[in-house]
């Protein structure tokens, strides 16, 4: 992940040496001409997203899937049986034993609607009940506390995210930084972002390092790496001491998004968590940008006016690590509230919400109670 990300830090250190020449340029004089040349650039971009294509399934990786779902449903059945305390007649009539092999159905059904692009007409009723839960549970990810913090983490994030890009220029302008050294900010913003995605990326998929805490050092050190910034001196080396530790870590930070999304909601849920992200995220980028430079006009009378920016902003980015911290003890609470109770399993019903329970209950004529897959 670290790898394929890279290329928009190396992207941003080559365009923010070539852009000032091209403002700058003798074919126009002022940066509205250079504007629709960044446009065609950008719709370049467009073009080559269009030509990517998702990758076959191979077949190795299909039974590779279905084999870890059978494992799954043989421990969710397995938890199904010591889950309360009756007695062998009582749990043979709460767990038919025909329940294990429908588990298996269900998955097995499920996967193939999955990999199949042209899925046969006539579904099982099984199949309509698994997909039917599927399409519950991605309408339903607002309703996961642990992925609604994670969403509030990022608002607050993005809103101070690009305060360094936009102003760090400007910054060390007011800091009486010798103007021929200053490009070297956002280079080191950049250069440093290209080698924190690939270090930390790399770090993620290590088996004794935990995300979730990477994940939030991350934010954290980046945060304060902003609030440091309005505390440099005229001293180039120490604007670049700041923008670097932000470039590294902020690298990690967009580095580690889909691998948390992940372990928080699933794989099957990524791409739906994902777009929900993605509109908070540019709600906050939106805003945030304007609300700097309003403040920077505001405080334009005194002589530090980007101190208090940098210090609200880089909090902000503090604040969306520190607030994530609660993400364990709400999914603890929520599997918690998941476990199978013993009048939901006397009911046949194992671990469904109740919202799903009711949505398959109401919609389906042929639903059984006795037939809910456990999640």
């Amino acid at each position: 992940m670290g790898i394929a990300v890279c290329g928009s830090g190396l992207g941003t250190l080559v365009f923010s040496a070539v852009m000032p020449y091209v403002i700058n340029a003798p074919l126009w004089f002022d940066y509205r001409g250079a504007l629709p040349l960044e446009a065609v650039i950008i719709f370049i971009c467009v073009i080559f997203g269009a030509a990517m294509i998702p990758l076959p399934q191979e077949p190795s990786e299909i039974r590779r899937v279905e084999r870890k779902a059978r494992r799954k449903a043989k421990q969710q059945v397995f938890k199904t049986g010591t889950a309360t305390s009756q007695s062998d007649e009582q749990q043979k009539k709460l767990l038919p034993t025909n329940q294990k092999s429908l588990s298996l159905h269900i998955i097995h059904q499920w996967f193939m609607f999955c990999f199949n692009d042209t899925p046969s007409q006539e579904v099982s009723v099984a199949s309509r009940e698994s997909i039917a839960v599927v399409h519950i549970s991605q309408e339903c990810l607002s309703d996961d506390a642990a992925f609604a913090l994670f969403v509030i983490s990022n608002v607050l994030t993005n809103l101070g995210f690009y305060v360094l890009y936009n102003f760090a220029h400007d910054l060390a302008a007011d800091a009486k930084v010798i103007e021929h050294k200053r490009h070297w900010i956002i280079m080191s913003i950049v250069i440093c972002t290209c080698f924190g995605r690939v270090i930390i990326g790399y770090l993620a998929d290590r088996s004794w390092v935990n995300r979730l805490i990477l994940y939030n050092i991350t934010l954290i050190i980046a945060g304060i790496a902003t609030m440091f910034a309005p505390f440099c001196n005229y001293f180039v080396q120490t604007h670049m001491t700041y923008a670097g530790l932000f470039g590294f870590f902020s690298g990690g930070y967009v580095d580690l998004i889909s691998t948390i999304i992940v372990d928080l909601v699933g794989v099957d849920k990524l791409s739906d968590a994902l777009d929900v992200l993605l509109l908070f995220q540019g709600f906050a980028v939106v805003i945030g940008t304007p609300i700097v430079g309003t403040m920077r006009d505001a405080f334009s009378g005194s002589n530090r006016s980007y101190f208090w920016l940098y210090l609200i902003f880089g909090g902000s980015i503090l604040l969306s690590g520190l607030i994530l911290f609660g993400i364990p003890v709400l999914k603890r609470r929520k599997e918690l509230y998941q476990q199978p109770t013993k009048h939901q399993l006397q009911m046949g019903v194992l671990s469904f919400s109740n919202k799903t329970y009711l949505y398959l209950k109401n919609n389906n004529n042929n639903f059984n109670s006795t037939t809910c897959l456990e999640q």
